[in-house]
């Protein structure tokens, strides 16, 4: 149900569908010319969600770069980029996809996430622009020196504190991008 202060919360939003007169088809309108607060709440829900990716890709393009810079004394920006997208993907993958899952299997996907973004990263960083950013030749059961084993194994043990931040970055989102709602939940619960 919509109160009236929900729906005055949703009026100041801005609708980019034209008031529709009589009727919604989501039927969740008041009065002859109102706008459809369906609409604007999936707006709002985006808005959110996409400063949550926002904040998860930001701190995985941070945390991939310093763990490189920290395991072999430097690294390139391109691992910036694939730091942000290892992130995001684990974030909607091991995170919330497969919530449910036992722990070996969220670390399994990483792993593969985690491999794959290398791999495709590492076909046009370092074979399409040459920049030779890194090579696995020398590694064991590697492909086309892009990828290895070993280090998907790595990979495997890492998704795990990857997870934890996916987690303690969506909780920070909802503390920073929704205060009204963590204000509303204090005023019910107070005395």
């Amino acid at each position: 149900a919509i109160t009236r202060a929900k729906l005055r919360i949703l009026r100041k939003t801005a609708c980019e569908t034209p008031p529709r007169p009589f009727f919604c088809a989501h039927g969740k309108t008041r009065g002859r010319f109102r706008r459809c607060t369906a609409q604007t709440e999936i707006k709002e829900g985006y808005t959110i969600k996409m400063k949550k990716n926002s904040l998860i890709f930001i701190l995985g393009s941070c945390a991939y770069p310093t763990l490189e810079v920290l395991w072999r004394g430097y690294t390139h920006s391109s691992m910036a980029l694939a730091g942000g997208v290892c992130m995001i993907l684990i974030n909607r993958i091991c995170c919330e996809r497969m919530e449910k899952k036992s722990l070996a299997a969220k670390c399994a996907a990483g792993s593969l996430i985690i491999t794959g973004v290398e791999f495709v990263l590492g076909i046009v960083v370092n074979r399409i622009l040459h920049l030779h950013v890194w090579d696995y030749s020398s590694m064991p059961m590697n492909i086309l020196g892009q990828i290895c084993i070993p280090f998907s194994a790595i990979w495997f043990f890492l998704t795990i504190p990857a997870t934890a931040l996916c987690k303690l970055c969506g909780k920070a989102a909802d503390h920073i991008f929704l205060p009204g709602k963590r204000n509303a939940a204090k005023r019910v619960t107070a005395p």
